[in-house]
């Protein structure tokens, strides 16, 4: 009597290249939805402590030969930083569950190559990328950005960057960008930006930069950007009243649009933790119009450390 094969069907959820809890080594991981399960290719060695017991066993992959090492949910396959050895292993596995990354997370200290890791078949279309680690040189930023082929849904830079960096197309164009220590970003930088949500932190921008901003947005015709918030630095809280003065505008008007707009980056957790969307009162705000008939509004706390700009596509909510 012949047994019957059982099929179970499964959906990978999460598919990131990622640092470990200990930032120390990169590694795949893969979240199944229905059998609540996490598979991981960790690019380091078991930590004897915490694994009791691992099987070994040697695979040739591609002319590569690996040394793996098996722990419950994990493959540990040796530390390494060479993006060709991890690659060739990660494109291995894609192609056998049939899926694509949907993102990465790295630093400089994470991968041998930021150009070759991006011009990686698997990873130059990606749409989510998290820049970390202590510090990323503007060369190194340039070379994972520039390489990419977009267009990218997220792009976070949550580490300093050192040096000069260049207005990168696919940065400064990703849909959701969030820069958690902005000091570097100039005004050139901004205005050659083309997101749809924009969040700053600790900004050094000036007040006419930001008016520029405005002012590029007044006398233009794009209609992506809705929301970009700007925190800055501790030392160099903006002018509310030198803004308001560079750029006219009209109080708020209960029949033009609501109270408060819903601001909706994926960003947004990076503000308020958990989360997805949040109301931003405007009930102090400067309106000002468009000839096209679009309307934003411009917002300054009143202690000068924060800025707002959100574009009404939809005036009542």
């Amino acid at each position: 009597m012949k047994e019957k094969v059982k099929m179970n069907r499964y959906t990978v959820v999460n598919r990131y290249f990622m640092r470990d809890s200990t930032d120390t080594t990169q590694n795949l991981c893969l979240q199944f939805n229905k059998l609540e399960l996490t598979f991981c290719l960790l690019f380091s060695d078991p930590d004897e402590k915490k694994v009791h017991k691992c099987n070994s066993f040697n695979h040739n992959i591609n002319g590569i030969t690996y040394n793996f090492r098996t722990g419950f949910n994990s493959i540990y396959v040796g530390k390494t930083t060479d993006v060709a050895v991890m690659f060739n292993l990660i494109e291995y596995t894609l192609n056998l569950f049939r899926i694509s990354l949907d993102g990465i997370w790295v630093d400089t200290t994470s991968v041998s190559s930021m150009q070759q890791l991006a011009c990686h078949p698997s990873v130059q279309t990606i749409p989510t990328v998290f820049v970390g680690g202590e510090s990323f040189s503007s060369s190194k930023l340039f070379e994972l950005f520039n390489n990419l082929k977009g267009p990218l849904l997220r792009a976070y830079v949550l580490a300093p960057v050192e040096g000069d960096v260049d207005v990168i197309q696919n940065l400064f164009g990703a849909e959701n960008v969030y820069i958690k220590k902005s000091g570097w970003l100039r005004k050139e930088h901004l205005l050659g930006s083309n997101s749809r949500f924009i969040l700053l932190k600790e900004s050094n921008l000036k007040e006419d930069t930001l008016v520029s901003f405005v002012e590029r947005w007044l006398n233009g015709s794009e209609t992506r950007l809705e929301t970009m918030i700007v925190y800055f630095a501790a030392d160099n809280k903006i002018d509310k009243e030198l803004i308001s003065n560079s750029l006219g505008g009209e109080p708020w008007d209960p029949a033009k649009r609501s109270q408060k707009f819903l601001a909706e980056g994926l960003w947004i957790r990076e503000i308020v933790e958990g989360a997805w969307s949040l109301y931003s009162d405007c009930e102090k705000g400067l309106d000002i119009e468009r000839n096209d008939g679009l309307l934003a509004t411009v917002k300054v706390d009143e202690q000068g450390y924060g800025f707002f700009f959100h574009v009404w596509h939809k005036r009542f909510h």
